[in-house]
């Protein structure tokens, strides 16, 4: 699962270089928008165990605070995210395992992650509404 985030994160981080930012700045930009998937990951997820009836504590609050529970979530993944790709792996580091897979793998890789830049938010707006709102 680690592996699938840093090749997300370098996705949005040669996005990000194609776009015309610098490196410093495409790495923190990525590293915040690596950030919000994983938070609307964790927020459909939830979603999903309360909506099979599954009310956990996490569920729960989620529910009864969406806007503070999402914006606590948030700070405290992106605070990890920070702590991974600024101070335990970099961005060549990341490259260098991408590159050493071959042809097939990358192009494995590339279908998920692109898959989860669209699934995720979608499944996360659907999921969120049904659970959290009630309605779409």
């Amino acid at each position: 699962m680690a592996k699938i985030l840093d090749y997300l994160f370098l996705r949005i981080f040669y996005i990000l270089i194609y776009l015309k930012k610098d490196e410093d700045g495409a790495k923190w930009s990525a590293m915040l928008y690596t950030g919000l998937y994983v938070t609307a990951t964790v927020a459909a997820f939830l979603c999903l165990l309360g909506l099979m009836q599954h009310d956990n504590y996490a569920s729960t609050l989620l529910k009864m605070y969406p806007i503070a529970f999402n914006m606590i979530s948030s700070v405290i993944i992106v605070l990890l995210l920070y702590l991974r790709y600024y101070r335990y792996t970099s961005v060549a580091i990341i490259e260098t395992s991408y590159n050493a897979m071959n042809n097939n793998k990358r192009r494995l890789i590339n279908m998920l992650v692109y898959a989860a830049m669209v699934a995720v938010p979608v499944l996360a707006f659907i999921l969120y509404g049904l659970y959290v709102l009630g309605h779409l």
